[in-house]
């Protein structure tokens, strides 16, 4: 294969990429857009709270940043990349970025459950 052929293998491998990630996030918005509409339309406009939704959107991020953390913990670290304060620093704040796109993602429902027992206990 020539070098050209190669290029555009990897150009079309990193577009391919690309539109997965873009498609990922694509239908986590959308999920996000249903799951909204579902609440506005059971609770009625008064009775949807955006900053109640958005606190349990951080408590799942927090729960699942903690899970993250749990697991990071059971695998042993190689000397390779060494020891530095800048390292554990970004490994955190990626962890906790992961997290938060986790959470958005709807995929363990944990912000739902939680924003639907909360509206429950605040309704009644």
């Amino acid at each position: 294969m020539t070098e050209t052929g190669i290029g555009i293998s990897l150009q079309s491998t990193q577009l391919l990429d690309a539109v997965g990630s873009r498609s990922t996030a694509y239908k986590a918005r959308a999920k996000q857009q249903e799951f909204d509409q579902i609440l506005k339309e059971k609770l009625g406009s008064e009775g949807y709270n955006a900053k109640l939704l958005e606190a349990c959107y951080g408590m799942e991020s927090l729960f699942i940043e903690n899970l993250f953390d749990a697991m990071r913990k059971t695998v042993p670290e190689s000397g390779f990349f060494g020891q530095s304060l800048a390292k554990d620093i970004f490994r955190d704040m990626l962890y906790s970025e992961y997290a938060k796109i986790a959470a958005k993602s709807d995929q363990f429902g944990l912000a739902r459950q939680i924003y639907e027992r909360l509206s429950v206990q605040k309704t009644s």
